[in-house]
């Protein structure tokens, strides 16, 4: 499912991009910026922040 439109990002690369995150830097406290970041774009309208905070919390990921 796309979660963040203007830029074309899927639930599943947001899933990963979470989970190579965690595994690269376990210490890191990973924010919806920096899975932009590591997936290579920028926030645009930030229409999406919340569903990227969804998936984050399902996956057991603290935010700030």
């Amino acid at each position: 499912m796309i979660i963040c439109s203007c830029n074309v990002i899927s639930d599943g690369e947001i899933k990963r991009a979470l989970d190579e995150l965690k595994e690269e830097f376990p210490q890191l406290t990973i924010t919806p910026d920096l899975i932009f970041k590591s997936l290579g774009r920028q926030p645009k309208c930030g229409s999406c922040i919340t569903g990227i905070t969804k998936i984050m919390r399902e996956q057991d990921t603290w935010i700030l």
